[in-house]
């Protein structure tokens, strides 16, 4: 009663919620009495509804009578239970910004309850009621019911994992299987919600073949195959196979390195979180390979570019250079879900783009950010993961295999959302420093019960954790080698000087003006793909078309001032820009610079920029053939000397102040 009462207190007081009503309208077609179809385009009363939440209701009579639509889009069919829940609601309701209220009520019920019932699985009923109520009240949380869609992951999520300890705990297969296949059916659902709800399917086998008390196979089975069959109706929809590694890349950019506090490295996986700069750096690297590539591409709303469907394989081309990076953003994460306070405490909570609100300010929330910036401090990893290790010492005393299996499963929840590290996909995991917190003192009522166990659990836990060490260690080298490698074979491969005219700009810098090549004038003349500014009303990008090289650029000269230089990358625009590509490089004097040079119909690199107090450098500019180790995206300042240098980025601190 409380989640539900907050949840529908929220969406009144805020107005509206986002549930990407403005790639499904087929929701408000169908509740307007149109169909379940997709508008050819949006008209203007439609997109202040649904596009910018400034119209409170919409008129259905607006509609044009003889209006253009077409089958349902790719986005409302991965999406179909939350889409269809809007569109009923906009029917029995009426299409206005509040009506959703009930599903964002139901939603925080089944959170708040959730969140109780997988405590109670491991705590006594005052603790399991106060883990509840932090979890009903968090800030974060209800925040996120702005970000309806993001949210609604949450109770599934939740639900789920409470079934499937029920089921791990369950005697013979008579019991353990209908339990598995319900936590299947809550996870399959769910995934007609929000993707994340997959993660489930090896995270949920890999525990019920682990921590079952008998019929292992059968529980295990039971979950996989009752999830894949709830989510089928997506599944068999679902054009993007690869959107895996689309997120995956996005994920290693820099905004996403920041908010994790990794250390910086010499070189970076892309500058902005950006669809349009990921799906060029793919569509440029794939198309010289697939020669009918432009042909190819989907029209609008008839199914993802092929850039997304691609993006798994090419990422895995060079991902393997990177395996140390990868992984530390996965322990970091960890980390991060250990101390989830300090991740959130008010002094990070300006966070970079793909972030969403941290706080959406809900009235009855503002009192507890300063509890949350009291504890958020340096210290609250440690003191989680203490948590977690006293909760699973309080399983293993009871279940042995069942701790083995929830450390396995804990492991994999904190780690995965480093595929894209944001709290709007990570929230929901509030749970897991609650649940260490408070495992502490109920370990110390139970010291008696837990002491025959201690030894054997500390070394087990010793081993395990050493064991992750040891394997970040090992990649850490592997890294280093591999990298070095690849970076030496880059700067072996034959260059060409690229002609570059100097232009003055404002200020004393100096803008060295590069050509578009022939080889990709066609594109840097042509059309625009779909990344261009009209893409929010439209949909998911459904064309990428790009061509690419790889640059290489030094600094030197009798003239050149020493110290670092602010280099700009700068693209020449033209109609239609979405998300532009320009971005900053700081140089020093014989170092040597590698970055993308990207050309598409809508902006194309233009040459490198040099600010006044560098405008006298001779500079080089130089290009190369691309190589299948490094991604295009990849920028590296290498100084002399570089072999010497750490070729990953470092773990960093977590520390609570505000993110690079």
């Amino acid at each position: 009663m409380l989640g539900g009462g907050l949840g529908a207190a929220f969406l009144h007081a805020q107005g509206f919620a986002v549930i990407y009503q403005f790639h499904t309208p087929e929701a408000l077609l169908w509740a307007c009495g149109r169909g379940f179809r997709h508008p050819g385009e949006l008209t203007a009363a439609l997109a202040q509804f649904l596009q910018h939440f400034r119209a409170p209701a919409f008129d259905c009579a607006s509609l044009p009578a003889g209006m253009a639509t077409s089958p349902a889009a790719p986005m409302a069919l991965a999406q179909p239970w939350l889409t269809w829940a809007a569109a009923l609601l906009w029917r029995g309701l009426g299409p206005t910004q509040v009506a959703l209220w009930p599903l964002a009520a139901a939603l925080h019920a089944a959170y708040a309850a959730g969140a109780f019932r997988l405590a109670r699985l491991f705590l006594g009923r005052s603790a399991a009621v106060l883990l509840a109520l932090v979890v009903t009240l968090s800030p974060v949380a209800l925040s996120m019911l702005l970000l309806l869609r993001d949210f609604s992951k949450a109770p599934f999520f939740l639900w789920a994992l409470a079934l499937l300890v029920l089921a791990a705990r369950a005697e013979g297969a008579r019991r353990a299987a209908p339990l598995a296949a319900g936590a299947g059916v809550v996870a399959g659902i769910g995934f007609g919600f929000r993707a994340d709800l997959l993660i489930l399917l090896p995270l949920g086998v890999l525990f019920l073949s682990v921590a079952g008390r008998g019929a292992r196979a059968a529980a295990a089975a039971a979950f996989g195959v009752a999830l894949l069959a709830a989510a089928a109706p997506v599944l068999l929809a679902g054009k993007g196979g690869g959107l895996v590694g689309v997120y995956a890349m996005q994920g290693a950019t820099e905004p996403f390195r920041a908010w994790l506090a990794l250390r910086p490295a010499p070189y970076a996986l892309g500058h902005l979180y950006s669809d349009e700069l990921t799906l060029s750096a793919i569509a440029a690297s794939e198309r010289p390979r697939r020669l009918d590539w432009d042909a190819r591409e989907p029209g609008p709303n008839e199914g993802p570019s092929q850039a997304m469907v691609v993006a798994a394989a090419n990422l895995l081309e060079w991902a393997p250079s990177f395996a140390a990076d990868f992984a530390a953003q996965g322990l970091k994460a960890a980390g991060w879900v250990l101390g989830f306070p300090t991740l959130v405490s008010p002094d990070r909570r300006s966070a970079h783009a793909a972030q969403g609100p941290v706080t959406a300010h809900p009235w009855i929330t503002d009192w507890q950010w300063p509890i949350y910036r009291a504890v958020g401090q340096a210290w609250l990893p440690l003191l989680g993961l203490a948590g977690v290790l006293a909760l699973l010492l309080r399983v293993a005393a009871r279940r042995p295999w069942e701790a083995v299996g929830l450390a396995l499963l804990l492991l994999g929840l904190c780690a995965y959302p480093a595929l894209q590290f944001a709290v709007r996909h990570m929230f929901h995991l509030e749970f897991v420093w609650l649940l260490g917190l408070l495992s502490i003192p109920a370990a110390l009522r139970e010291w008696r019960l837990l002491a025959p166990t201690l030894p054997r659990f500390a070394l087990a836990a010793a081993a395990g954790l050493g064991s992750l060490g040891v394997a970040y260690l090992g990649l850490a080298r592997w890294q280093q080698a591999r990298l070095g490698a690849e970076f030496a074979a880059l700067l072996a491969v034959p260059r060409e000087v690229v002609p570059a005219g100097r232009e003055a700009l404002p200020g004393g810098a100096v803008l060295l003006r590069v050509a578009v090549p022939q080889a990709h004038r066609a594109v840097a003349e042509g059309p625009p793909d779909s990344m261009n500014d009209r893409l929010p009303a439209i949909g998911p990008a459904h064309s990428a078309i790009a061509g690419g090289e790889r640059m290489l650029l030094t600094l030197g000269g009798a003239a050149c001032a020493p110290g670092p230089a602010a280099v700009g990358l700068r693209y020449a625009p033209r109609p239609g820009v979405w998300q532009p590509l320009d971005s900053t490089l700081a140089v020093r004097p014989g170092d040597l610079a590698v970055f993308p040079a990207l050309y598409r119909g809508t902006q194309s690199f233009a040459g490198v920029a040099l600010p006044a107090s560098h405008a006298g450098c001779e500079a080089r500019v130089e290009r190369v053939a691309l190589t299948r180790g490094l991604p295009l995206v990849l920028t590296a300042v290498l100084p002399p000397g570089w072999e010497a240098l750490p070729l990953r980025k470092g773990l960093g601190r977590f520390a609570p102040e505000r993110p690079e």
